[in-house]
């Protein structure tokens, strides 16, 4: 009976433990790859569930094999408690957090970081609206003209500009959210000889 009791604390703790680590390691490192870094537009949640399951068994294991003498007292198993609670709740918040996230235009990937008058750029991104709410692709206050609209890539032509710069290039949603900027420079077409 005593066994019994210490692997129901061993599967307790491990749960715990694999939660917290979860939340305070998994999760920011998945926010600096998809919102930060933009390495990845998003991650399935799949990929969450797997990449969970896979530490709960880590841990586990570590547990399970390596346990050292008075480890799961009272006290251990409140301060693993009290953590992953703390880390719990501020999930949540995060979670309220991400979703307002998500509601913005990103950019991922521009096909060129430069044009002339008539070029046609590439907008790979996520987020940019439906295709029959269309919104704006700017480069600084100038305005390129959208030929392409979908929520994942836009296809823009840059007009005759009045001048040569080097700028930000972003994407204006319909309803009015902005993306990131990409640095994108209006050549001056007698340059390129």
């Amino acid at each position: 009976m005593n066994l019994l009791k210490e692997k129901i604390k061993i599967a307790v703790v491990s749960l715990l433990e694999a939660i917290t680590f979860y939340i305070l390691v998994v999760v920011p490192i998945e926010y600096f790859l998809t919102e930060r870094f933009l390495v990845f537009p998003f991650l399935s949640s799949d990929v969450k569930t797997f990449v969970f399951i896979a530490i709960l068994v880590i841990i586990f294991v570590i547990n399970f094999f390596s346990i050292p003498p008075k480890r799961f007292s009272w006290f251990f198993f409140s301060i693993v408690f009290i953590l992953t609670g703390l880390s719990a709740f501020g999930y949540k918040k995060y979670l309220n957090y991400y979703d307002e996230l998500q509601a913005y235009p990103k950019i991922y990937n521009i096909s060129h970081e430069w044009g002339i008058q008539a070029s046609l750029i590439n907008i790979e991104g996520k987020n940019f609206g439906p295709t029959w709410q269309t919104g704006w692709v700017f480069v600084n206050e100038v305005e390129l003209r959208v030929i392409y609209w979908s929520p994942c890539l836009i296809v823009a032509e840059q007009p005759v500009p009045s001048e040569f710069f080097k700028g930000e290039l972003y994407v204006l949603g319909f309803d009015n959210k902005k993306s990131n900027g990409r640095e994108f420079e209006i050549k001056d077409p007698a340059l390129l000889k």
